[in-house]
């Protein structure tokens, strides 16, 4: 059954109320795509940055402008195998009227859940264009998309642990026999100086700006009026977060196989070794965190001048909203812009003690308790996993951090269409 309007308009704010004698707007002219930074994790619908764009485009055209909202937290611009035709969402709604994938409901913060295999950002655009057509309104009326993505193909993880470049270190003659043991004693043995030098090398080996320009060519294909802008990513840890560098180890065992962890505990190895705040957080992360900016912002800015060179596109709007997070914005920092957590747990507590016990780790977030609600009524995979979903804001963007979003989504459009837009 096709898919309604209203099925996914509601993961958005909805219209703000423009005032009496305002017209009012009931289809979509507004498109938002991408992962769980633009759905914006952890933030009440009023505070995410999508949110404040679409209140500002509502009263520079008079009208209440109306979102077809289809980003999700863990989405990649592509999957694997290059193919979404057997995603469940793309059967529409079940014989209960119900959405067929029910981790897209936009009720009870669905989509702050993780999941394996969410449908990729290239399936987002192409499922709103089918909706729209679905609901007779043409893909011509769009006039904003807003997307992103990259940072889920490229692996979060990979930003903040080096597990995956320890491992990559060894010789392929040492991985197969000694696979447990060395997972745990890889980080003794193998420089961290390396791990930047790998994020670049892994962007490259993967195509990042190819996959961006895809992505960036399917908006401006599917949406032909469209103005299109991008939003980037930003230092996730800096030098100034290293105040609470006991968190940054434990987010980054929050991102490490669990086996791993106990094989380390199992040979008496210390955690502080297995990722040594002093060799890591200091040299490491804040480098780990820098390079991933660098590479990401110029893999977007090159895609977005490739399209504009292409004389497909000729004459269209699309430009690049970086992030303007400074290193004191960082997670942890002085002045974080983005989500963090504390910890209740006594200093004795192993890390493996407080990695189990989700309760004594306390997410910053302003929808914790709903995101937990829905999990907690869900078959919840294992204890890592618990802390994972309560901690799933965790390094997202906060009401400060989506403030700096919105601003630099503005500029981008004012830039784009010659308007000046009014800072909120």
């Amino acid at each position: 059954m096709p898919i309604p309007l209203d099925a996914f308009a509601g993961a958005s704010a909805g219209p703000a109320d423009m005032g009496p004698g305002q017209p009012a707007q009931t289809r979509p002219t507004y498109v938002t795509v991408g992962d769980s930074v633009m759905w914006g994790q952890g933030l009440r619908p009023e505070n995410r940055f999508r949110e404040r764009v679409r209140q500002d485009l509502s009263e520079v055209r008079g009208f209440q402008v109306v979102e077809l909202s289809m980003a999700r937290s863990g989405a990649v611009i592509q999957p694997a195998a290059n193919d979404d035709r057997d995603h469940p969402l793309l059967v529409g709604l079940n014989n209960a009227g119900e959405l067929a994938d029910h981790h897209y409901s936009p009720d009870g913060y669905q989509r702050e859940i993780p999941m394996e295999s969410p449908l990729s950002i290239l399936g987002q655009l192409k499922l709103a264009h089918t909706i729209l057509l679905d609901n007779d309104v043409p893909p011509e009326q769009i006039e904003v998309v807003l997307v992103n993505g990259g940072i889920n193909d490229f692996g979060a993880t990979n930003i903040i642990s080096p597990l995956e470049f320890l491992r990559s270190s060894l010789s392929d003659t040492l991985k197969a026999p000694l696979q447990g043991m060395m997972d745990a004693v890889l980080p003794l043995t193998t420089p961290v100086r390396d791990w930047p030098t790998w994020l670049v090398r892994r962007a490259e080996a993967m195509s990042l700006g190819e996959r961006l320009e895809t992505l960036l060519e399917t908006a401006l294909s599917l949406f032909p009026e469209a103005m299109v802008v991008i939003t980037g990513y930003y230092p996730l840890v800096s030098a100034h977060s290293c105040g609470n560098a006991h968190l940054i180890q434990l987010l980054a065992l929050l991102h490490t196989p669990l086996s791993v962890v106990t094989a380390a505990l199992q040979h008496n190895l210390a955690l502080t070794a297995f990722l040594d705040v002093e060799t890591i957080a200091l040299a490491g992360w804040e480098r780990a965190s820098s390079t991933w900016v660098e590479l990401s912002n110029t893999a977007i800015q090159g895609a977005v001048d490739s399209v504009r060179r292409d004389p497909r596109h000729a004459g269209r709007r699309v430009a690049f909203a970086p992030s303007k997070m400074a290193a004191e914005n960082a997670i942890f920092a002085s002045e974080p812009w983005l989500w963090g957590f504390s910890t209740d747990a006594a200093t004795t507590m192993t890390t493996l003690d407080r990695l189990l016990n989700a309760m004594d780790l306390n997410p910053e977030d302003e929808v914790a308790a709903e995101r937990c609600a829905r999990y907690e009524s869900m078959v919840r995979p294992g204890p890592q996993y618990d802390v994972i979903y309560r901690l799933a804001s965790v390094g997202h963007p906060n009401a400060l951090g989506a403030g700096d979003y919105a601003a630099s989504i503005r500029a981008a459009m004012a830039a784009l269409d010659g308007v000046s837009r009014p800072v909120v």
